[in-house]
């Protein structure tokens, strides 16, 4: 984490308001961890006290939005931890969220 920050990385570890940072060209990576473990069981961390569904919409809207974004992902998917799909269709969510916002540049 510390080389990561020192190399211009940026996290963001709550669910406040999304703000990106300010560079010319942009790549975001959702890592799907973030999201509690009630929505997203099928993911490589499960965090116990992680995001709502709908605080990941609005930072996968913000990007989506922002045309600095040049390219972006979901990452931690893990199928075998997803028996009922749950975390595959928050995940479809989430893309589908990004591409509309990304239509409406």
């Amino acid at each position: 984490l510390d080389w990561f920050r020192a190399h211009g990385g940026r996290t963001h570890l709550d669910g406040t308001k999304p703000t990106l940072p300010k560079a010319k060209d942009l790549f975001a990576s959702f890592d799907l961890d973030v999201l509690d473990a009630a929505h997203a069981p099928g993911v490589s961390a499960l965090n116990p006290a992680g995001w709502t569904v709908s605080a990941a919409e609005a930072w996968v809207r913000a990007c989506g939005s922002d045309p600095r974004v040049r390219c972006f992902d979901l990452m931690e998917l893990n199928p075998v931890y997803d028996p009922d799909g749950r975390t595959a269709r928050v995940a479809a969510h989430l893309f589908l969220t990004f591409l509309a916002a990304f239509a409406r540049r």
